[in-house]
């Protein structure tokens, strides 16, 4: 069974094919949504892994925004019955990029799915006003190869390959790629290149699953389940 490419609304222009108006807080309605494949969610992926976007970190006054709109919506979200993966921001040009990453229990996500979020979302977000200025409202599925977000995310795929960065160097380098090896209180051990590296929750700055044919084994498993 062929895995399942990540899905992703975005701001396209102003073709009516599978459209989905969506509010962006106080300055009205963008007038369309569309549903991108993995191709182009693969070229994001690329530009942040080179640094292109990597580059735009977010401050702390942007992390704890991020955190308010989390708190706003994981009620409504969750109540849904999807799993909150993960909300950020991105800059861009002009405006900023809300992503907001979610799936069901089954690791499933359809174009419907991102629908019926990106409006709940931006219903509750226009009624709690928790974002002062113009954004764009991006909502996708975490992809087989997903961000590691929680403490909780790493144990869940103990044995599989992730690749890290950290906010300082650890033992010289801050960036890792091995298998996660084991999760104790809150520090994550990886096997890198035969040897056991172990790093601090708090320390990782992002974290990404790699796609390999282990992962997309377990990812069918868990589908099928």
């Amino acid at each position: 069974m062929a895995h399942e490419p990540p899905f992703l609304l975005e701001k396209i222009g102003a073709t009516y094919s599978g459209v989905i108006p969506t509010k962006v807080g106080i300055w009205g309605w963008m007038d369309r949504t569309i549903l991108l494949p993995e191709i182009p969610c693969r070229a994001r992926d690329d530009a942040l892994e080179s640094g292109a976007l990597n580059k735009e970190r977010q401050t702390e006054s942007v992390k704890t925004l991020a955190e308010k709109v989390e708190d706003a919506i994981a009620p409504s979200v969750t109540g849904m019955g999807f799993n909150l993966v993960q909300v950020k921001f991105m800059d861009g040009k002009s405006s900023q990029t809300l992503q907001i990453m979610a799936e069901r229990p089954d690791g499933s996500m359809s174009l419907d799915d991102c629908a019926a979020i990106s409006r709940q979302v931006s219903a509750v977000l226009d009624v709690e006003d928790v974002i002062p200025t113009a954004y764009r409202l991006e909502v996708s599925s975490p992809g087989i190869d997903r961000p590691l977000v929680k403490l909780t995310d790493y144990a869940l795929y103990i044995g599989h390959t992730v690749k890290t960065e950290t906010v300082l160097p650890i033992q010289g380098r801050k960036r890792y790629t091995g298998s996660i090896k084991a999760v104790n209180g809150s520090d994550i051990t990886l096997t890198v290149d035969g040897k056991d590296v172990t790093l601090p929750f708090a320390d990782i700055q992002s974290a990404k699953l790699v796609l390999t044919d282990a992962l997309i084994k377990a990812h069918q498993t868990r589908a099928a389940s």
